[in-house]
C-alpha cells in the first residue's frame, strides 16, 4: 500500500497512550487511552471506574509506572513492557484485521524509537513529533504501512529450528565455528551408553571420542543449513577464531584417512594452510561447478587516507576520536511535592486527592466521630480520588461572581453527571460552595471574601517549573529545623524530621490550584476535600494543623511560594515579598462554616527569610553548575 503510516486508525490510538503516559496526572487522557484497541475497554467498563475508586487508583499507577519506565530507560523499554503487560498482541490479533492492526502498531513504535534515538528527543518532544505527523501526515514514502505479513521479511532462526523448513535465500554467517577444549568433564557415548567422565583413567579417549561427536553433529548441522534454500545460499567462511575444527575445514581440507582423533588431525593440517589456499581450494570447487557455485572475496574496504587520520597497514584509514572528558548527568529529572513526600524516586505529578497521603503513612488523622453523618450534609459526600476530583473541577470551572445567577446549579449538575454521583448531592453541593466563596476569611491584618475575585485576579491551576539545584532531603531539613520557632506558626521541625528523598538536581514540576490578587497582595489558595470528621469541630486550626503536618502540607506550600514568589519577581519590578504576598491558604471545603470565622481554613505567612533561605537551597543559578 501507498497510504502513509500516519494516516491510521493505530497511528492515532498510539498517539492517545503516548500523550496518556506523558501525563498520567490528565484523567481525561488516560480515558482517552483506555478506549483505543490496545486497551480495549468500553464505554461501560471505563464508566464503572467511577464507582470502584480502588481499581481507578490502581489503574493510574500504572500509568505513572510506564511514565517512570519511559523516562528512566527510554521508548522501547516502555512500549514492549506495555505490550506484554496489557497483552496487547493477544487482544489485536483474533480481530478481523489484527495482523494488519498489530503490523502498524509495531510500525508505528519503531519509527518512535527511531526518531527519539536519532533525534535524542524525550517523552515531551517525542509525543510532539509524532502528534504533528499525525494531524498533517508527511507526504514522503518513508512512512507508507508495510506488509502485514512477513513471509517474504527477513527471519533469524537457529539451525535447529530451521529443521524440515524452506527458505528461498538463505545466509549462513557463522558456521565457521570450531570445537571448543573441554574442560575438566566430557561427555560422549561408549557403544550405546552415554558416559560423563570427570577424570577417569579412560579421561583421554573419552575427549577424543567427545571431541569426534561434536565434528560429526557440526557437520549433521552445516548441511541442515545448507540445504534451507530454495534459490541461493551464502556460506561466510575464512580463517576466523576456532575455524580450524569448524564443518567447513573438515569437508573442505580433511586429509583422505582414518585417525583416531579427527579434531586434532583437521586443526594440524588447517594450522599450515594460508589464506591463499583457502582461496584456491573454494575455487576450483567454483570451476568443476560453475553453475551451482560462486566464490566472492570481500576485502576489508579502502578508504583514501586524508589529513588528520591514521593510516593502516591495509590502506584503511582511522579517524582521530576526540577523548570525551564531560560529565554524563544520570540523577536529572523532573521532580514535585510529590515525589519529594514520597520519599522515592521521582513520579509523575497527579492532581490533589481526597485522602492522598504519604508513603507508609495511615490514610487520614484519626478523628472522633459520631456514629453517622447527617444526610446530604457535606461529612456525609462520598469520600475519594473521585471525590477531590469532582470539587477541584468546580473551582476551576466556575466564575466566582456570578454564582447567584443559575450558572452554579448548571455547572455543578453538569460535573455530577460525569463524575458518576447522584443529582440529589445538587443542592448541598451549591450551598457549600457558596459559603466558601461567601464566608469572610481572616488573614495577616485583613480579611478576605473569595466571591469578590474577578477573572482578571485569580488565575486557576497554576502550573510552574523552576531549576533544582543538587539537593537531598538533609538539606532542606536544615533549613526548616533553623526557622522553626522563629516567629513561626508551623511546626517547622516536625516536617524536617519526615522528609526523606534521595539526591536530586533538574525541575519542580507543580500545580497551584488557586493563585489570586486582592488587596493589593498575592495569595495561593488549595481546594481540599479531606474527610476529618463528621463535625464542624473536626475542621478546627488544631485539628487542621495536625493534618497538614501529617500529609505534608506545610512543604508542599512552602514549595509553591518559592515558585510564585520567583515568578512575582520577574514579572513585577516593584513587587516585595514582604510587602505584597499575602500568604498561602488550605481550604478543607467540607469544614468551612459562615458562622465560624477561619474554620475550615489554614493559613500560613513563612518568613521572607525562610523562603529566602529554601530558594538559595533548591533553585540552581542560571549558568551555574552545581558540583557533585
Amino acid at each position: 500500500s501507498t497510504a502513509s503510516l500516519f494516516t491510521t486508525r493505530e497511528a492515532r490510538e498510539v498517539h492517545r497512550v503516548l500523550a496518556a503516559v506523558a501525563e498520567p496526572s490528565r484523567e481525561v487522557l488516560v480515558r482517552a487511552a483506555l478506549a483505543t484497541s490496545l486497551f480495549g475497554l468500553s464505554g461501560n467498563e471505563i464508566a464503572a471506574f467511577f464507582d470502584d475508586d480502588l481499581a481507578w487508583e490502581a489503574l493510574l499507577v500504572t500509568f505513572k509506572e510506564y511514565h517512570d519506565l519511559w523516562r528512566d530507560r527510554g521508548f522501547m523499554v516502555f512500549f514492549r513492557t506495555m505490550l506484554s503487560g496489557e497483552t496487547i498482541r493477544e487482544r489485536i490479533l483474533p480481530l478481523a484485521d489484527g495482523e494488519r492492526r498489530l503490523t502498524n502498531i509495531l510500525h508505528c513504535s519503531e519509527v518512535l524509537h527511531q526518531s527519539a534515538t536519532e533525534g535524542v528527543l524525550g517523552m515531551d518532544a517525542l509525543c510532539a513529533w509524532f502528534g504533528e505527523r499525525v494531524s498533517v501526515p508527511p507526504e514522503n514514502e518513508e512512512f507508507q504501512i508495510r506488509l502485514e505479513s512477513d513471509a517474504k521479511a527477513v527471519r533469524i532462526v537457529t539451525i535447529h529450528v530451521s529443521k524440515g523448513m524452506e527458505y528461498p535465500i538463505v545466509f549462513c554467517p557463522f558456521s565457521w565455528g570450531g570445537i571448543f577444549e573441554p574442560d575438566e568433564t566430557v561427555v560422549c557415548h561408549d557403544g550405546y551408553h552415554q558416559v560423563v567422565d570427570f577424570g577417569s583413567e579412560d579421561f583421554e579417549r573419552h575427549r577424543i571420542a567427545a571431541g569426534n561427536e561434536a565434528l560429526s553433529e557440526n557437520v549433521r548441522l552445516l548441511y541442515v543449513a545448507l540445504t534451507r534454500a530454495k534459490y541461493r545460499c551464502y556460506l561466510v567462511w575464512g580463517r576466523f577464531r576456532y575455524a580450524e575444527t569448524s564443518a567447513p575445514a573438515y569437508l573442505l581440507h580433511y586429509p583422505d584417512e582414518e585417525v583416531i582423533d579427527a579434531v586434532a588431525r583437521l586443526s594440524g593440517v588447517m594450522k599450515d594452510i594460508s589464506d591463499q589456499t583457502l582461496v584456491e581450494r573454494l575455487t576450483g570447487l567454483a570451476q568443476e561447478n560453475r553453475k551451482s557455485l560462486a566464490v566472492t572475496v570481500d576485502p576489508k574496504p579502502v578508504a583514501v587516507v586524508g589529513a588528520g587520520a591514521e593510516s593502516t597497514n591495509a590502506g584503511a584509514s582511522l579517524p582521530n576520536f576526540v577523548p570525551f572528558s564531560g560529565t554524563i548527568e544520570t540523577n536529572w529529572r523532573v521532580a514535585s511535592f510529590t515525589a519529594f513526600a514520597a520519599g522515592h524516586r521521582e513520579t509523575a505529578e497527579l492532581p490533589d486527592r481526597d485522602q492522598g497521603t504519604a508513603q507508609g503513612e495511615a490514610d487520614s488523622v484519626p478523628a472522633i466521630e459520631p456514629d453517622y453523618a447527617l444526610p446530604g450534609s457535606m461529612f456525609a459526600f462520598p469520600r475519594g480520588a473521585t471525590a477531590g476530583l469532582f470539587f477541584h473541577s468546580i473551582f476551576e470551572c466556575l466564575n466566582f461572581s456570578t454564582v447567584n445567577n443559575g450558572s452554579l446549579e448548571e455547572l455543578v449538575g453538569n460535573l455530577l453527571g460525569r463524575y458518576g454521583f447522584d443529582t440529589s448531592w445538587l443542592a448541598s453541593v451549591c450551598s457549600m460552595v457558596r459559603t466558601v466563596l461567601r464566608t469572610p476569611i481572616p488573614v495577616a491584618g485583613d480579611t478576605l471574601i473569595l466571591g469578590d475575585l474577578g477573572r482578571a485576579d485569580r488565575i486557576v491551576e497554576m502550573e510552574f517549573f523552576f531549576p533544582l539545584s543538587f539537593v537531598e532531603s538533609k538539606q532542606v531539613a536544615k533549613i526548616l529545623s533553623h526557622w522553626s520557632g522563629k516567629d513561626c506558626a508551623t511546626d517547622l521541625a516536625g516536617v524536617a524530621e519526615r522528609l526523606s528523598f534521595g539526591r536530586v538536581q533538574g525541575m519542580v514540576r507543580g500545580f497551584m490550584d488557586l493563585v489570586f490578587r486582592q488587596g493589593g497582595k498575592y495569595y495561593l489558595a488549595d481546594w481540599k476535600s479531606n474527610h476529618l470528621g463528621n463535625r464542624l469541630e473536626d475542621y478546627s486550626r488544631d485539628r487542621l494543623a495536625v493534618e497538614m503536618e501529617h500529609k505534608l502540607y506545610h512543604f508542599q506550600y512552602l514549595l509553591y511560594i518559592v515558585a510564585l514568589n520567583r515568578y512575582l519577581e520577574r514579572r513585577d519590578p516593584a513587587y516585595r515579598y514582604a510587602t505584597h504576598f499575602g500568604g498561602a491558604l488550605y481550604l478543607f471545603l467540607r469544614g468551612i462554616d459562615h458562622d465560624l470565622p477561619g474554620n475550615g481554613v489554614y493559613y500560613d505567612l513563612p518568613e521572607e527569610g525562610l523562603v529566602r533561605d529554601l530558594t538559595t537551597c533548591l533553585i540552581a543559578r542560571e549558568g551555574v553548575r552545581d558540583a557533585e
